[in-house]
């Protein structure tokens, strides 16, 4: 080879070094940063349902992570309706850092806003590896989500701001009380509910729009699930828990 030649070989060896060295460096070579988002810390829960007609189709049940400054999930999983006496089994990975608390929520259908938990497991420190909640017996039925999710629509006439029409308060604290083996003012036949008499529950009656009707136009905002939930806690005794 001549002088010539070596000088130009070697001037192509310089010229295409970095971009030999930079081309190994893709990148591949390194693993994943699985917590890019979050912690690389995965949790799994059970649960398992009764008032099992009570499932929502017009809202969502989510297991997710929550933070106490904001009113909707950080993370979720939409529950799928199960089957009577079925286990529902779900899993979230890589849990944000800003989680406060896990839990078993009914959200609002579209927005995700935050109506009910279910069930809530505080997340007070971090844990730093993978865990499992143990199985949880829910009660889709409780008078809890009756209050948010139903009672919470009535507020306007039903003592929300001082005023109660018929005597009859909605509101937190104190809507159980007002209820429950009360007898209704137009229909002194019945009961504002009646503990497991659905038929002699006055408040079905208005909530189907059988009586009051002219009174009520502000009912067209209840869905079908709102309903059947208080048909369902009607069924289940009209407890207060």
């Amino acid at each position: 080879m001549t002088k010539n030649s070596l000088i130009r070989l070697s001037v192509l060896l310089i010229v295409s070094l970095p971009a030999i060295i930079t081309g190994c460096d893709s990148g591949d070579i390194y693993p994943e940063d699985k917590a890019a988002n979050g912690i690389d810390v995965d949790v799994a829960a059970s649960f398992k349902f009764t008032h099992i007609d009570a499932f929502p189709e017009n809202y969502k049940i989510v297991f997710g992570s929550f933070n106490d400054d904001s009113s909707y999930p950080i993370s979720s999983k939409v529950i799928a309706k199960p089957s009577a006496n079925e286990e529902v089994s779900v899993s979230l990975a890589n849990i944000p850092e800003s989680t406060t608390y896990l839990a078993l929520y009914l959200v609002q259908e579209h927005s995700n806003y935050k109506i009910y938990p279910f069930y809530i497991y505080p997340i007070d420190n971090m844990p730093q590896e993978d865990f499992e909640i143990p199985l949880q017996n829910i009660d889709l039925a409780m008078f809890g989500r009756v209050q948010k999710q139903v009672f919470s629509q009535c507020l306007q006439c039903h003592g929300g701001s001082g005023f109660a029409a018929a005597g009859l308060h909605l509101t937190e604290g104190r809507s159980h009380a007002d209820l429950v083996d009360i007898t209704a003012l137009h229909n002194p036949d019945k009961m504002r509910i009646s503990p497991g008499n659905i038929q002699n529950s006055y408040l079905m009656d208005i909530l189907k729009g059988e009586a009051l009707e002219n009174q009520h136009s502000s009912l067209s905002s209840l869905k079908d699930d709102d309903i059947v939930l208080v048909e369902q806690w009607i069924k289940g005794g009209a407890k207060s828990e």
